[in-house]
Parts: structure tokens; C-alpha cells; sequence
């Protein structure tokens, strides 16, 4: 390709029919004017002689050409501005094109972040002149110099493709080299192994572990500018909105200081009581429960619909954001998420309004929740309060049949839902049956779902509760029989990678199909709480005088000597229960042991219609299933009792 360099005038330069670039946006051709103007021309043109007299077309280089142009009707240049071309022969035209618009390679990243430090830190410019030259933000450049201020061993992982962008950006929270490494490669005792470990989340929390960050409530509650103007120290992410303070102290006397404003505001508006804390787990929430009264709503205004449409969709727009884990700004999204729920419930707040009656007889309770931030609950009770027939009592009076705690009646429930498991696991054809209701239930007709259709192992999920609250429950025969079921399928081949279940569950006939069906669906039954539950439990038969027993672990020993002695009038006579009364605690928990032994007695959540009106069976041993509330299994539901078939043995 033989070329000649020309310097032509503006005003005689065309761009060529020929030029492959057939789309640029006006975007781009705003940013490539300014670079111009900032740096001069740096590339040639390429240009072919014109069929007008005196013109030339430009085949390579449109971009620059449609930016001289537009800083010509700006002013910046005139019609006679030189600009620097290569002239080539006409059947070259297309070659050329093509081969400045495919052949480029762009500038890798880290290249770019060093040199706009060597601009700033040994050319002198300012942050502002470098975003006006490159057509970004000041706050772009800010992240560069950031990114490129990374330890040198670190950044060359960057630089050889070993480590990912948003990786990068997770340790330039910090300036300090050694935190950094400290964070990517772990320190002694405590190294970093794992590619989970090296998440951006997983790397900051590393390098903030000291300070309180985005996952805390109080964080978005109190706010950077009021913290700081209180005299703490915030460090910012520049590659999202996370903040992180730095005194916990400080932190909570100033969330505690909004809530007092808070608490005055419900006090003001006429409610009998205001209750503040700070943190609430689940069973202290269940500590005050809601009275009988609800709230009035009125419609939303005009605005206040417009505003929720908003707060709808950008919350749709966060979750399907969220919905990679690893996303570079998942925290920011989870803040932003944060702040817009509790602006929704602040509008749904400014459309109750609260009867008299409602305001002097129940409460207020202020708190935070872990998961759901600030939460202002109305209308609760206090603990061992009452509202009947209009009036407000007190704790439980003496020969009043005491209630249970939210937190037994939630224990009993998860010993009832155990049960159910084991109840569906073996009966496949009622288990098909309650899949069907509640996949019809969800896809076609709208009507309350008993399972996890997600799905998820409910069986496994119920170990947090279990090893936190119900330790009880972990030791129960109906969670060991299910348990026993898992393991005797896993004996019998059960693949333990997915890609080899399809083969595997080929090879099994119709009825052990259906048995492992009736596993998965027992597994992954939630706690339905209630009558929900008790119904699920009234179609499988489950009678859980044949599962729990009032045992000093599940029971005497949480419950007050009210409720023992109730229980024990149940099945002994109400003298027994008075003279049950009259005792100390442990003699009275000693006695009541002994009366209801192998009596079949059962709290009301545990209680199956028609109880009572036959003698029930007596609670059986921890291990083995029991006999009478369960038909015997059929030899096809315990296959490690079956020796396997050839052709399940090859799958």
C-alpha cells in the first residue's frame, strides 16, 4: 500500500460512502471532539482523491472527521484548519477501513489507572482537567488513582487476569498495602484458601472487621452526616455507596437518641405505652403480641401512589440485580433496598389511624430487626397482658388456665411438623395427592400452599432453630426416622451428583418413584403453623401422643408451674393439680413427670381432633418408628433392606 502525507483544510474533507463504521452515536463523537481539543490530533487521516474537483473522502477516521466538524459549528476551529492525512489509492479504501476498525486492540484497564496517575501525580494535572480531557467524571478518575494505588503484587495479579475487576475494587477500601494483603492472602492461622474467600464481599468484611458496616440497621438509621458531626470517622467505598464507621459506642448512643424522638412522637399521639430496643430477636418479637384492634387505612393520595409505584419497581429492579450474590454492588443495592422499604412503610404508617379504644388499652414497641431494619409495631401487648370483653387484664390470675408461649407453642409445632414428615415420606400416594393440591393451588386456582415448592430442604433448613432454641427437637424420634430414610437411600445408590441422577432415576421402577417422591415432598413440608398445620397432620394420620412425651428437655422444665399443674388436672383430677400447686418448682416438676408417664397427655397445639375421646397411645422410645401410628412400611419403602438390582447397582 503506497501512501503520501497530506496536510488538507477542513472544509474539503468528506466521509466516505466507503467507511465500514457505519454507526457511531453523538455520544461518542461529543467525547472524541473534546479529546481533540485537549490533546490535538494525534492519527492520521486516511483519505482517497474526491470525484469532486478538490475534495477527498475520508475512509478511515470518520469518528475524528464528524468531531473536527462539530467543533467547527462550535467555533473552536475554522473551515481552513489543517488537518494531518494519508492519502492512499482508491481500491485501497475498503482494506484500510476495515483494518483500523478491526485490528485495534483496546488499552487494558490497569494500563489506563497507571497512566492517569502518571498524568496527575508527575504531569500535574488536576483530577478535574483529566476528566475533562477523557469525557468521564472527576469521580471516575478519583477510582482510577484509587485502583492504581493497589500493592504492586497485588495489582500485577490484576494485570496478568488472575484476579477479577471487582476484586480490585474491594480491597482499594483501604490504602494500606499490608491490610490489603493481609485480606487477599490471609495471615497466620487464618489463610485464604478458597475462591469464596476472595469474594468482594468476602474482602471487605476482612479489611472493615473492626468497623460497623452496611449489613448493621443502625448504619442507615443514624446516617454518615449526623455520625460525623458527632465527631466519628466514616470510611467510604468509592465503588459503591457503602459507608463503615468506626465506634459502635457512638453509634448506638446516637440510633438510641433518634428513637427517643420516636418513642415521644407515639407517646404524644395517645398510646397507653412505648417500648424501645435496639435489637429484637424472633422470640423476644413474640413477647408482645398484637391485641385485637387493627388500624383504618384510607387510600393513598395521588402522590403518595406515584412514589410507591417508584419504591415498587426500583425494589423489582434491586432483588433481580441481587439475584448473583457476588454482585459488585450488592451491599449498595441492599442499603438502597433498606431505605426504600422503610420509606414504604413510613407512607403505609401516614394512612393508619388507631381508635381510642386501641390507643388506652395497647402499645407501641420500637425496635430494629436484623434482617428488616426499623420496625414500629402498634397495637401490641405486653407480656402476659389480656384485652377481653373490652377491658385490659393483667398477668394470668390464679385458677385461670395459663396459656402457652409463642415460643413453646412454636417448639411444639416443629415437633408436629417432624412428625407429618415421616407421615408423608411414607405414604406416597397421599403424598403425590398434597403435591397436586398445592401445585394447583399455586399455578392455577389461589389457595394456601403447605410446601416449599422453591423447593428447599425445609427438613435440613430447621437446624438453625434447632441448634440456637429447639435442642430438643434435633433429638426427637421423627427427625431420626426421617434421618434414617435419607441414609437408606443414600445405601441404596442415590447418586451424590446431580449429573448422574437422571440415569439413576431411570432405572427405578413406578413404586420406588414414588417412594422417593414422597421423601423429597415430606422434606420439604414447612412449618405451617397453626391449623394449617394441624390439617396437614389430620390427612396423614399423625397422632403425636406416638411421637412426643411431655420429657423434662421439651417441656417440664420451660414451662411455669401453672401449666404443669394444668396438665396434670388433665389426666389426674383437678385436687392433683391444686395439690401440685402447693409445691416447690423441682418437686412439683419431679411430680408432674411421674402423673403424666405413658398417659398420652398432649399440650393443645399437639391436639388432633377428636382428643380425648380415646384413650391415647403412650409416647414411644426415642429411636425406632412407632408402630401403631404408622402403617409398616411396605418392603419396597426400605430399600437397604433390598439387596439392589443389578442395573440400580450400575447406575
Amino acid at each position: 500500500m503506497t501512501t503520501t502525507h497530506l496536510s488538507l483544510p477542513l472544509s474539503v474533507l468528506r466521509l466516505s460512502a466507503k467507511n465500514t463504521r457505519k454507526r457511531r452515536t453523538s455520544d461518542s463523537v461529543e467525547r472524541m471532539a473534546r479529546s481533540l481539543h485537549a490533546h490535538g490530533q494525534l492519527q492520521n487521516l486516511v483519505v482517497t482523491q474526491g470525484r469532486e474537483p478538490d475534495t477527498y473522502d475520508v475512509e478511515a477516521g470518520g469518528t475524528r472527521l464528524l468531531a473536527l466538524q462539530l467543533l467547527q459549528t462550535q467555533g473552536q476551529v475554522g473551515d481552513d484548519h489543517l488537518v494531518d492525512c494519508k492519502m492512499i489509492q482508491r481500491h485501497e479504501a475498503l482494506e484500510a477501513s476495515t483494518a483500523e476498525n478491526t485490528l485495534r486492540e483496546a488499552m487494558h484497564p490497569a494500563d489506563q489507572f497507571r497512566a492517569f496517575r502518571h498524568m496527575i501525580e508527575g504531569g500535574g494535572a488536576s483530577i478535574e482537567e483529566v476528566a475533562a480531557h477523557f469525557s468521564v467524571t472527576s469521580q471516575v478518575v478519583q477510582q482510577r488513582l484509587k485502583l492504581a494505588n493497589i500493592a504492586p503484587d497485588l495489582f500485577d495479579l490484576y494485570e496478568s487476569e488472575k484476579m477479577k475487576l471487582e476484586q480490585l475494587q474491594a480491597l482499594a477500601l483501604t490504602d494500606d498495602h499490608a491490610a490489603q494483603r493481609r485480606a487477599w492472602f490471609g495471615q497466620k492461622g487464618a489463610k485464604v484458601e478458597h475462591d469464596w474467600q476472595r469474594r468482594p464481599d468476602a474482602l471487605r468484611k476482612r479489611i472493615a472487621a473492626k468497623e460497623i458496616g452496611p449489613d448493621n440497621p443502625l448504619v442507615n438509621f443514624v446516617g454518615a452526616e449526623l455520625y460525623q458531626q458527632a465527631g466519628g470517622t466514616v470510611r467510604r467505598d468509592l465503588f459503591s455507596d457503602d459507608i463503615y464507621f468506626d465506634n459502635p459506642k457512638l453509634l448506638e448512643t446516637l440510633a438510641r437518641n433518634k428513637l427517643g424522638a420516636l418513642e415521644l412522637a407515639e407517646k404524644a399521639a395517645g398510646w397507653a405505652w412505648v417500648e424501645v430496643a435496639l435489637v429484637m430477636d424472633y422470640s423476644e418479637q413474640n413477647r408482645y403480641p398484637r391485641g385485637p384492634f387493627h388500624a383504618t387505612r384510607r387510600s393513598p393520595t395521588k402522590q403518595e401512589s406515584a412514589r410507591l409505584a417508584e419504591i415498587n419497581e426500583r425494589l423489582d429492579d434491586i432483588e433481580q440485580a441481587q439475584e448473583d450474590g457476588a454482585h459488585p454492588e450488592y451491599h449498595a443495592l441492599s442499603s438502597e433496598a433498606d431505605r426504600l422499604g422503610e420509606e414504604r412503610e413510613a407512607i403505609a404508617s401516614a394512612r393508619e389511624t388507631w381508635s381510642a379504644e386501641a390507643k388506652a388499652k395497647t402499645g407501641v414497641l420500637i425496635y430494629f430487626d436484623r434482617h428488616q431494619g426499623l420496625q414500629v409495631a402498634r397495637g401490641c401487648l405486653k407480656p402476659g397482658q389480656r384485652v377481653t370483653a373490652g377491658k385490659v387484664a393483667g398477668k394470668e390470675k390464679a385458677g385461670k388456665r395459663p396459656e402457652l408461649s409463642a415460643d413453646m407453642v412454636m417448639r411444639l409445632e416443629l415437633h408436629r411438623t417432624a412428625a407429618t414428615r415421616e407421615h408423608i415420606a411414607d405414604r406416597p400416594d397421599a403424598a403425590l395427592q398434597l403435591l397436586l393440591v398445592d401445585l394447583a393451588g399455586s399455578l392455577i386456582v389461589s389457595g394456601p400452599r403447605r410446601l416449599s415448592l422453591s423447593p428447599t430442604n425445609e427438613h435440613a433448613g430447621d437446624r438453625g432453630l434447632i441448634d440456637t432454641k429447639f435442642k430438643d427437637i434435633g433429638k426427637s424420634q421423627a427427625r431420626s426416622a426421617l434421618a434414617a430414610r435419607i441414609e437408606r437411600w443414600k445405601k441404596f445408590g442415590l447418586p451424590t451428583k446431580a449429573t448422574d441422577l437422571p440415569a439413576w432415576v431411570a432405572k427405578l421402577d413406578q413404586a420406588k418413584r414414588m417412594e422417593l417422591l414422597a421423601l423429597l415432598i415430606a422434606m420439604m413440608l414447612g412449618n405451617n403453623r397453626g391449623a394449617a398445620g394441624q390439617a396437614v397432620a389430620e390427612a396423614f394420620a399423625v397422632d403425636m401422643a406416638a411421637w412426643w412425651a411431655p420429657t423434662a428437655e421439651c417441656f417440664l422444665d420451660l414451662v411455669p408451674k401453672a401449666t404443669l399443674a394444668a396438665a396434670v388436672s388433665d389426666v389426674a383430677g383437678k385436687s392433683a393439680g391444686e395439690g401440685l400447686l402447693a409445691m416447690k418448682k423441682e418437686a412439683a416438676k419431679a411430680e408432674a413427670a411421674k402423673q403424666l408417664a405413658s398417659k398420652g397427655w398432649l399440650p393443645k397445639p399437639l391436639r388432633a381432633t377428636g382428643y380425648g375421646t380415646k384413650k391415647p397411645e403412650a409416647a414411644k422410645p426415642a429411636t425406632g418408628a412407632p408402630k401403631k401410628a404408622l402403617r409398616k412400611p411396605a418392603k419396597a419403602a426400605t430399600p437397604a433392606k433390598k439387596r439392589p438390582t443389578r442395573s440400580a447397582k450400575a447406575a
